[in-house]
């Protein structure tokens, strides 16, 4: 009996966890059925049924619901049947949904004592950074279009006294 509740103990700290994780988790087992997924997935993707409604579905049915998200699943499906008849892992796989966010996803095949028990997917939200990258692009582009239009010289030096920059004049 002890052995029991230590395991419900553990296995509810786990769900736990993993309910309030920002990325979205995905567990697939080898069967090809949802285990497990986080709120934070369901939001992410824009499903409208909660994790407890995924439970159980097939791969396929929920791979149904989630193509509805993405701008170009047909990518993503071609990354991941690559994935899968390789069995290895997809790391930083850029995908980007129809409401304009970007995600990062890491599809990863779990194994245990050398067989197969299923695959963990993790997608992280990373829209900020990539629009943040885009505002630094756009910057760099005025200031160097500012420079070369300078008629006069101008020297960038850092605290060394190396020079960094120089326009041409």
């Amino acid at each position: 009996y002890q052995v029991e509740e230590t395991l419900r103990v553990t296995l509810g700290r786990l769900s736990a966890v993993i309910g309030i994780l920002y990325g979205g988790i995905l567990f697939v087992s080898t069967e090809g059925r949802v285990e497990i997924v986080n709120q934070a997935f369901c939001r992410q993707l824009g499903l409208r049924e909660s994790p407890e409604e995924l439970m159980g579905l097939t791969e396929r049915e929920l791979g149904t619901r989630m193509a509805r998200a993405f701008q170009q699943p047909e990518k993503l499906e071609r990354n991941l049947r690559e994935a899968y008849e390789q069995d290895r892992p997809l790391r930083s796989f850029e995908v980007s949904t129809t409401d304009g966010r970007t995600f990062l996803l890491d599809f990863t095949p779990i194994t245990v004592e050398g067989k197969s028990k299923g695959r963990l997917w993790h997608l992280f939200e990373i829209t900020e950074q990539k629009q943040t990258e885009e505002a630094l692009r756009q910057s760099e582009r005025r200031w160097a279009t500012t420079l070369a239009s300078i008629g006069d010289a101008v020297i960038a030096t850092d605290t060394a006294g190396r020079i960094r920059f120089i326009n041409a004049v």
